[in-house]
């Protein structure tokens, strides 16, 4: 049993759109409710050349809007003074009066002695309610050719006579009345949706459904009608008036599964109970019914309408309407396809003196009289039915590092209970993944190499099922550090039909550049076989550096060299195992917390650093990558005299210094290099001594 659950964020339910059931291909019968009777003929004209008939009962009109595929009718035989044989659309006015609306001669398609298939040559569009009428012209009186049942309480044929009826505001005022009718059977393609009950479904009391022998009209007022102007669903009213549980299970097969719909709503019980039906019985109908159209493949979604409100039942009634409403939930929770609906709270109010929190009358609203509903009672039930109904929906299935560049991957779970299981995610007005900055203006969403189709993708019941969606955020927020960046998705179903958006968690995106102020400050020569690299302390004004941020990377590939193999916190690099007079240059790369990573620094020192041979007497020295004097408290300096270059060869911005600046620099580089010769001058007499 599917449950109505909340999302991210909930709205009110008006605002959504419902799930779209396409009907399937399959023609069906959508008119003339008695079967098509065959034998004898006794229904014609003995006296008449031409004879003009429309079928007015309830039990021969069209019960489906849409396009008409053929008619069906009995022939016992085919006169051969028949010179036309019409078959006709009529529709009944608001005024009472008749406009045909389509007619054409299929003389040429009856075959005698069987059931003939009559069908139009152009597409007839039809309304539900809307009436069959034929009739037929002839050389000489053709007598009965045709089979007609009679005993029809109310009138079922009206009968013109030698003068065809006018096409508009045809009065039949002095048309022959019978109560007798052949069976026309119409077929149209399968409806969304059926709906079978009793006679609250079928529209009382001042509407009957095109099920039973009556003359009852007021379609617009029915919960079919409701619910169809909510979603746009095409449906079949195939409620009956008296039925018990057990009238409804009998017929379920002929006025639910044959007619091919996608979702069946069914209503039934308080006829049982004013009758004393034993809940056993009651159970076993819903028992009976529940599993056919579980296993039925064309059904997607089966709608539960719990025993509504009834002003008219006793406190004993209402108690067992409640006790046989937990026990009909309790059975409709062990099929998946089944929603149980509640309108109680729609159309019921409180019965003083009542068990405590009953909603056992009906609204005064909403009351017709006492058992059924007015058209405003109806309304509300079609709403509670469409308040029910599945919708395709989403969940996102990560939370969003606190930092994202470039392409970011949004994982999501597609839902849905019965409807249309192919559903999109493609950017139209009302569906899609888009992006904001504020939570409040949205764009459409980039869609980057990676992740899931837009389109053709599949959702099944909640959890439902996993996608991706890979997000260009370098395209829709180029140049761009922003901490509070939201994606939010909706999908659909393949039309315009869609739930409302579900936003997920705030997240950073940084595609702005990379670390700046990124270089080597200098490098300490350690001991003939060891040096350790110093970084420049970068800046970054979005993310901020990364936890790691430092990659060091030596240049010259020489014995004993090493690099970075990952990235590391601190910002110096000590390089172990290297060869005596061997020279080595390094530069170092630094990434921020979003992931943007700068460029190589200038290859540092420009003159490489050489290790001197040891010794038992070497002091250690300092290197730094540009004329910039590096001072410290022991070790000697070098420093380089070349012009800095970067990875491309080009040149490098220079420092601006002062010429007294420039003169101690060149005096601290020839002190340096004087130690520097004394010190190997020493080395060499040591080895010689």
């Amino acid at each position: 049993m599917f449950c109505v659950g909340f999302l991210f964020i909930s709205f009110p339910l008006s605002t959504f759109a419902y799930p779209v059931y396409q009907a399937g291909l399959d023609i069906v019968e959508a008119g003339g409710y008695p079967a098509i009777a065959t034998g004898s003929a006794n229904w014609g004209v003995s006296t008449h050349l031409n004879s003009y008939f429309l079928s007015i009962n309830n039990l021969f009109r069209i019960r489906e809007s849409g396009v008409i595929d053929h008619f069906a009718m009995y022939f016992n035989s085919k006169p051969a003074s028949l010179t036309t044989f019409y078959i006709q659309i009529w529709r009944k006015k608001d005024t009472g009066l008749f406009d045909r609306i389509y007619s054409e001669n299929v003389l040429s398609q009856i075959s005698a002695g069987q059931i003939s298939n009559l069908t139009p040559s152009t597409a007839w569009t039809v309304q539900e309610g809307d009436y069959i009428g034929y009739g037929f012209e002839s050389s000489s009186a053709p007598g009965n050719f045709m089979l007609a049942t009679t005993g029809y309480t109310y009138t079922s044929t009206y009968i013109t006579l030698d003068s065809a009826p006018p096409a508009t505001d045809f009065s039949c005022v002095t048309c022959g009345a019978y109560t007798a009718a052949p069976s026309i059977k119409v077929y149209m393609s399968a409806p969304q949706a059926v709906f079978i009950g009793d006679s609250i479904i079928a529209g009382g009391p001042i509407h009957a459904a095109y099920t039973y022998d009556r003359l009852l009209e007021s379609r617009a007022t029915t919960i079919e009608y409701q619910l169809s102007a909510l979603t746009g669903y095409t449906y079949q009213n195939m409620g009956k008036g008296g039925d018990t549980t057990t009238g409804i299970n009998n017929r379920f097969t002929t006025d639910v599964l044959n007619l091919k719909p996608k979702i069946v709503i069914i209503e039934g019980g308080v006829n049982d109970i004013a009758g004393s039906v034993a809940k056993s019985t009651f159970i076993a109908n819903w028992t009976s019914m529940l599993a056919a159209a579980q296993a039925d493949s064309n059904i997607n979604t089966i709608i539960v309408l719990k025993i509504l409100p009834w002003t008219n039942g006793t406190t004993v009634q209402m108690q067992t309407r409640d006790d046989w409403n937990a026990s009909l939930a309790t059975l409709a929770a062990g099929y998946s396809k089944v929603i149980v609906v509640d309108a109680g709270s729609y159309v019921g109010k409180f019965r003083t003196g009542g068990d405590t929190g009953n909603l056992w009358d009906i609204q005064t609203a909403y009351n017709a009289d006492g058992v059924h509903y007015n058209q405003a009672g109806h309304s509300q039930i079609a709403q509670a039915i469409a308040d029910a109904l599945p919708k395709p929906s989403a969940t996102f299935a990560n939370d969003f590092s606190t930092w994202n560049i470039g392409s970011i991957t949004a994982n999501y779970n597609l839902i849905q209970t019965g409807g249309n299981t192919n559903t999109n995610i493609s950017q139209t007005g009302s569906s899609g993944v888009e992006y904001s900055t504020d939570g409040s203006t949205w764009y459409d969403a980039t869609k980057a190499t990676g992740g899931d189709a837009l389109t053709g993708l599949t959702s099944t019941a909640s959890p439902g099922t996993s996608h991706s969606f890979v997000w260009d955020s370098a395209t829709d927020l180029p140049n761009t550090e922003d901490s509070t960046v939201y994606l939010r998705i909706r999908p659909n179903d393949g039309t315009s039909s869609a739930t409302d958006w579900v936003v997920g968690n705030a997240f950073g995106v940084d595609n702005n550049v990379p670390p700046t102020n990124v270089g080597i400050t200098y490098i300490t020569i350690d001991s003939p076989t060891q040096l350790t690299v110093v970084a420049d302390t970068p800046t970054d004004s979005g993310s901020g550096l990364a936890a790691s941020p430092y990659w060091f990377t030596e240049t010259t590939g020489n014995p004993g060299a090493s690099s970075s193999t990952d990235w590391q916190t601190s910002n110096t690099f000590t390089d172990s195992g290297l060869t005596s007079n061997v020279q080595y240059t390094y530069k170092v790369k630094v990434k921020d917390a979003a992931g943007n990573i700068s460029d190589y620094s200038v290859t540092s020192p420009q003159t490489p650093v050489t290790l001197g041979g040891g010794g038992s007497s070497y002091t250690p020295t300092v290197t730094t990558p540009t004329t910039t004097t590096v001072t410290t408290s022991n070790p000697e300096e070098i420093a380089s005299s070349q012009t800095p270059r970067n990875d491309e060869g080009e040149t490098a911005a220079q420092p601006t210094q002062s010429t007294e600046t420039t003169i101690a620099q060149l005096k601290s580089q020839l002190i340096v290099l004087i130690t520097q010769l004394i010190q190997m001058l020493t080395e060499q007499v040591a080895l010689m001594r």
